[in-house]
């Protein structure tokens, strides 16, 4: 019997070397495929994505008007803009909050448990402090904090102090306008703010002259000029201060306008404060402007404005007398005038000014209605108040 021969059926090594080629081709092309679909078809969005993770977005503040008024012939800056420094942080930089936070309070002082409490929240932007001055900044600066910095923050600078404090109003801390021209004219003076989206560096710090960055330039604000005479002003204040002393009242108010104009060249109210420091006032009211706010019950101020409305209407002459009986009976009314100058006698038309003569402004008002005060001397003294004085008009 023959034996039966066995066939080797191992496979050719040069199949397999073909296989492995293949295979090789293969994956090098997905490679070379993905890359290709990253790299160039995607380059774009991936560029974007890179940039986005490092970009962010700053306002720029617009610097606030300058308000001024005159000082004689001359205009002089009333409120201006001084430079401070906002300290803010990116808690995404920041591993150690608690011990930043205490290196912080060493340079600028403030609670290192509220700063800590800042940098802790779920944002990419936390002000740790405002109004910073430039040694605070250069203290903060030389710490050389992952994720912190200052940025500059125009404030309000009042070099008058006090004056003219409830006609100017300030500025709160947001920026806005409160009280005052600054609230009155916050449009006109906080001018437009610009804005920046500044690829930022491994500590957060914008770098301002990269090709990345987006920057719409912010517009000043206008300047603003009063009316206001400084000198003026500063006289009535002390007047009014220490005839609101002298009366042992709580407050007043007094104002002088141009007559042929209407400017208003001073404006005052006691007691005032400082815009500066108006966060240290706890009572609001003082920041209001009284003179113009407030409604009283006009006084013997009527008395110049009927004599000028008897006399434009030929009611009486200027150097017109009269017999003062010492008091009229209106309807149901009694009009005297003060003990001083109380009792009958002969007067003068300049004698209802000089001694504010409440019978002498019945007397006028009489005039005008041809003898009593009827309905003709209501409508025309009415008039001369509303359309000739504007009284209760803008």
């Amino acid at each position: 019997m023959q034996p039966t021969a066995t066939r080797h059926t191992g496979s050719n090594p040069f199949q397999r070397v073909r296989l492995w080629y293949a295979l090789l081709i293969i994956v090098a092309g997905i490679f070379i495929i993905r890359a290709f679909y990253l790299q160039v078809i995607r380059h774009s969005y991936y560029k974007q994505a890179a940039i986005n993770s490092q970009l962010k977005e700053y306002e720029i503040p617009a610097e606030r008007g300058v308000i001024e008024a005159y000082d004689g012939a001359e205009t002089v800056p009333i409120v201006l803009n001084e430079t401070r420094y906002t300290l803010f942080a990116d808690p995404q930089y920041i591993e150690k909050s608690e011990e930043v936070a205490k290196l912080i309070a060493g340079a600028i002082g403030g609670d290192a448990a509220q700063y800590k409490q800042m940098m802790d929240q779920d944002t990419r932007y936390a002000v740790l402090a405002k109004k910073l001055t430039k040694e605070q900044k250069e203290k903060v600066d030389a710490l050389d904090l992952l994720g912190v910095g200052t940025r500059e923050t125009p404030i309000r600078v009042y070099p008058q102090k006090e004056l003219a404090a409830q006609i100017l109003g300030f500025v709160n801390d947001e920026g806005l306008g409160k009280y005052g021209v600054e609230q009155y004219l916050d449009d006109v003076l906080k001018g437009k703010p610009g804005q920046l989206k500044a690829i930022t560096d491994a500590k957060g710090v914008p770098l301002v002259a990269n090709n990345d960055n987006i920057i719409q330039e912010p517009e000043a604000g206008k300047r603003v000029l009063l009316t206001v005479d400084i000198s003026m002003q500063k006289q009535l204040e002390d007047i009014l201060k220490k005839g609101v002393q002298r009366a042992r009242s709580k407050s007043g108010s007094a104002l002088i306008i141009n007559p042929n104009t209407g400017e208003v060249k001073a404006m005052a109210n006691y007691p005032s404060y400082s815009p500066a420091e108006f966060f240290k006032e706890k009572d609001a009211a003082v920041f209001m402007n009284n003179a113009v706010s407030s409604p009283l019950e006009v006084g013997s101020i009527m008395k110049p404005l009927t004599v000028a409305a008897a006399l434009d209407t030929n009611s009486v002459s200027r150097n017109q007398t009269y017999f003062d009986p010492g008091f009229f009976t209106i309807d149901d009314a009694t009009v005297k005038n003060v003990e001083e100058v109380s009792g009958s006698a002969q007067r003068s038309v300049s004698d209802v000014l000089t001694y504010s003569l409440n019978t002498g402004a019945t007397w006028l008002l009489m005039q005008m209605g041809g003898g009593e005060v009827n309905e003709k001397a209501r409508t025309t003294w009415h008039t001369y108040m509303t359309d000739h004085y504007r009284l209760g008009k803008n």
